[in-house]
């Protein structure tokens, strides 16, 4: 399981003690059993986009801070897998992680400004 889910569903859970509310009430919003909520509690399953989805609905909290470690001040984590053999797929690396960057950063500007705004 990547670390972004592991942080998502520890800020749902904390969400959740907040709101007083059960992992089977989670369960019944999100459509899933409580077998299949479980295995995703005990990083048996990843998180699906559509579960995001439905977090973030639910918690009406984006997905990039759901993602965020909330014990520290970092942006969301991804694990690649695999090995670039030229230099080619380097490039290519550095510039989907600059662009991932760039991206976190506008999101996170525009959240800032919704909650003045807001």
């Amino acid at each position: 399981m990547i670390q972004s889910d592991v942080n998502t569903l520890k800020n749902v859970d904390r969400w959740l003690k907040d709101h007083q509310r059960s992992h089977q009430f989670l369960a019944t919003y999100l459509g899933i059993t409580p077998a299949y909520m479980s295995q995703l509690f005990n990083q048996k399953r990843s998180l699906q986009p559509a579960l995001i989805e439905k977090l973030v609905v639910l918690t009406g909290v984006s997905a990039t801070k759901l993602a965020r470690d909330s014990s520290k001040a970092t942006q969301p984590a991804y694990l690649l897998r695999g090995r670039i053999s030229n230099k080619a797929g380097q490039d290519a690396l550095l510039q989907l992680l600059m662009d991932a960057d760039r991206y976190v950063n506008l999101v996170t500007e525009q959240e800032s400004l919704n909650e003045t705004n807001g």
